[in-house]
């Protein structure tokens, strides 16, 4: 059972919940109100754009067409990212938490500040 960590754009922990693999990220940031930003929870809108940290980091993983298209049409990836199916996943990079599917591991959400 992966524990997630929630944390603020500046470090303070915001909650810390345990899991289930399998889960959706933001079904369990909902769940629980960590203040996650998000409009459509179907990964058309981009609002809910988190950087994560885990132990497997740097590693590559799969990203879906849609996220890859959102996160492009948002600016927070280039051309060459979004024409891969795989990126470099690293604490830096963009995800969508409603495209985030959970794991064994333990991970750290960084929740930005909301900028709009």
């Amino acid at each position: 059972m992966p524990l997630i960590r929630f944390v603020s754009a500046d470090g303070a922990l915001l909650a810390a919940v345990a899991a289930e693999a399998g889960e959706n990220l933001l079904d369990l940031a909902r769940r629980h109100e960590i203040p996650l930003q998000w409009r459509c929870g179907q990964g058309t809108c981009g609002s809910c754009r988190i950087h994560l940290q885990h132990s497997a980091q740097p590693c590559r993983v799969e990203l879906s067409r849609k996220e890859r298209h959102v996160l492009l049409r948002a600016g927070l990836i280039g051309t060459t990212e979004a024409d891969s199916a795989s990126v470099v996943d690293q604490h830096s990079a963009w995800r969508l938490a409603c495209h985030c599917v959970l794991g064994a591991q333990d991970w750290t959400v960084v929740v930005p500040a909301a900028d709009y």
